[in-house]
């Protein structure tokens, strides 16, 4: 290493590097104080952005107005079944709600997401409409990250159907 490199580095390098280190701490303690004071205030951050879509509900069902794809309605008696799902998008993730539901004898689905405007209200009125089996169901779709997690929130019942086929009769052996 030559003078001029080492003059290079504790007069330029060094100083550069402490004020660098020094600045990221005081903007990671002003950052994190700063969410703590919203957080205690009962101010949260919302993922929602309007360009993924918007979700609204009414007594009649769930209206989705796309971005990109247009209105449709989903009346909440077709509605068959609620899966919730995560989406692995590398750095985060992403919580989804699958909702399938019947459209004119065709099975069809409806994928919602967190990021969309009206999914947490959407989610806050689920279990008014819906007997969701388990109340924890975010906190098991979300942990562990990076994994799909795939959970049926709730499915319709399906009315019971008698049997076509006979029985078939006993065999002789069983006769007493």
């Amino acid at each position: 290493m030559s003078i001029q490199q080492l003059v290079f580095s504790l007069v330029i390098a060094v100083p550069a590097t402490y004020l660098f280190v020094k600045g990221m701490e005081w903007y990671l303690r002003w950052s994190g104080n700063a969410a703590l004071k919203r957080l205690s205030k009962g101010k949260t951050v919302t993922l929602e952005d309007p360009k993924y879509g918007t979700i609204e509900t009414s007594a009649q069902g769930i209206t989705f107005h796309g971005a990109n794809t247009g209105t449709s309605q989903i009346p909440w008696s077709a509605i068959t079944r609620l899966n919730a799902f995560k989406r692995d998008l590398l750095t985060v993730d992403l919580i989804c709600l699958a909702v399938v539901y019947n459209d004119k004898g065709t099975e069809m689905f409806q994928e919602l997401h967190e990021e969309m405007i009206g999914f947490k209200r959407f989610i806050d009125d689920l279990p008014h409409r819906f007997p969701i089996s388990d109340p924890d169901w975010w906190i098991k779709v979300a942990h562990p990250a990076f994994v799909t997690n795939m959970t049926t929130l709730w499915r319709k019942e399906s009315p019971t159907i008698p049997p076509t086929v006979p029985s078939p009769a006993p065999n002789a052996g069983d006769i007493q």
